[in-house]
């Protein structure tokens, strides 16, 4: 029956899990493993049918109770239950009378002589069916348990996927604090830095805040020009000029002209970036169509987004266009 959470195709497929699992354990029960217990019990009957018409003169089992033939009959039946039981007997009772009936004597009438004609194989019936039913019953148990044990070492395996990918969540985000708390302090420090006394060093000592901000192991200001662009500061690593990457005249263009941030990430940037940029950055105010110059950050910290260091790097681009344009000793002619 379909509930209020519970939709009809739901419940529709619920049922047919049902049914099908039904049906599965009536396989296990009635037909567990023909394949088997058929040749088995072949090789079990036949050796008893030799041994009467070649040993006891075809007759020797006719007059010998318990008759041999119970052992296939309780063999296979613990073994392979009710369908493997209701086979062996089946085949003893074919071979037992096909040999040679019990003789009637003169004294039984009918009823009498069917009565112990049928007597034996009615045992091996009735043994068949609780002996064999039992084992069946045993044996869609045991499948219970196993497609239980399966069904648990499923979800452990996936809660152990889920634990690891926690964990690594965890180790990463705890990565990520332990940076952001380095990048804080680097910032902060910083901004204790800061140098007012001179143009280019108040430029210097904001471009540090800008570095630690974006996360860069280095950070260098260009000066846009005719000529093309010329490093004026470089931040981190050993803040040697001349160790500063030479910009491509097509990255300048792009900076100048379409006043776009590039980051390595994109399609083609490979082509405009120089090794070890990772993201450039136009030095402009927001609605000022002069680019001064050119911000490159290389080589970001390991957590570092590039899409948060790309804001980070634009912010920091438009202070420094802000502060180049307050201070006339940083400006100079722009293009």
């Amino acid at each position: 029956m379909a509930t209020a959470d519970t939709s009809p195709e739901q419940t529709l497929l619920t049922d047919r899990h049902a049914l099908s699992g039904r049906s599965a354990w009536i396989g296990d029960l009635l037909l567990p493993d023909w394949r088997r217990f058929v040749p088995e019990t072949m090789a079990l009957v036949l050796p008893l049918v030799y041994i009467d018409v070649f040993f006891l003169n075809a007759d020797g089992f006719a007059s010998i109770y318990p008759r041999p033939f119970w052992i296939p009959v309780l063999l296979i039946s613990a073994q392979y239950g009710l369908a493997g039981g209701m086979f062996a007997s089946l085949v003893s009772t074919i071979a037992l009378y096909s040999i040679a009936l019990p003789p009637q004597l003169a004294t039984q009438d009918f009823y009498d002589y069917s009565r112990i004609v049928v007597a034996e194989p009615a045992a091996w019936l009735t043994a068949t069916l609780v002996l064999g039913g039992l084992r069946s019953l045993h044996m869609v148990h045991a499948r219970e348990l196993r497609e239980q044990l399966d069904e648990a070492n499923a979800m452990g395996d996936a809660a152990e996927q889920a634990l690891a990918v926690a964990l690594g969540e965890i180790k990463r985000l705890e990565l990520r604090i332990a940076g952001d708390t380095h990048a804080i302090g680097g910032v902060a420090q910083a901004l204790a830095g800061l140098d007012a006394r001179s143009g280019p060093q108040l430029m210097a000592s904001f471009s540090e805040v800008v570095r630690q901000v974006v996360g860069a192991s280095t950070l260098t200001l260009y000066r846009a020009d005719r000529g093309g662009a010329t490093p004026l500061v470089r931040i981190g690593g050993s803040g040697d000029l001349d160790a500063a990457p030479a910009l491509s005249s097509e990255l300048v263009d792009a900076m100048v002209r379409g006043r776009r941030t590039i980051r390595a990430d994109e399609r083609g940037a490979d082509h405009l970036l120089p090794r070890g940029g990772t993201i450039a950055a136009p030095i402009c105010a927001p609605h000022d169509a002069v680019v001064w110059g050119i911000a490159l950050a290389e080589r970001l910290d390991g957590d570092r987004d590039l899409s948060g260091a790309a804001l980070a790097i634009q912010s920091g681009a438009r202070g420094l266009a802000a502060l180049i344009a307050g201070n006339a000793s940083i400006a100079g002619p722009a293009r």
